[in-house]
């Protein structure tokens, strides 16, 4: 409803392409990954992901999964203000693990590290700068709203 307001009223025109932009890559450090990788087959697996203490949940998940896959970590450091940019996976690692992992979310917290430096210390793995393809959307033609 919204975009076929903004059309009709801005006679907006966008269309998608994809773009190299810059980005970070999740890789594994120099000491390797620290994390534990869980057996989904296993019934008797219990524990998760914790960051910054909390156990890490969707509201589409009635349960608390037993682990992330590398893809999910990267989504979510990818919304964090303190990373600032899209984050891909390209650690190589399948599978699904467990961790936990204890950042600063503001530059004001100095009693946790920094997202970058925690991700090396307590889990082997680090964020480095790269460019990755991502969609934009890209704005063609806009003008002034047409008067009521």
């Amino acid at each position: 409803m919204v975009r076929g307001l903004l059309e009709e009223r801005f006679k907006l025109v966008t269309h998608r392409e994809t773009r190299e932009v810059p980005s970070y890559s999740l890789v594994v450090s120099k000491g390797g990954p620290e994390l534990r990788r869980v057996d989904l087959g296993d019934p008797t697996v219990t524990g998760g992901v914790l960051i910054n203490g909390a156990i890490q949940q969707t509201l589409a998940e009635p349960v608390p999964p037993v682990g992330w896959g590398m893809g999910r970590l990267a989504d979510v450091l990818g919304g964090q203000p303190a990373v600032g940019r899209n984050v891909g996976d390209k650690t190589g690692l399948s599978g699904v693990y467990q961790f936990s992992l204890s950042y600063a979310i503001t530059g004001d917290d100095e009693s946790r590290p920094s997202v970058f430096a925690a991700l090396q210390e307590q889990v082997g793995l680090k964020l480095e700068p790269s460019k990755l393809p991502t969609s934009v959307v890209v704005i063609d033609r806009i003008d002034r709203p047409d008067p009521n």
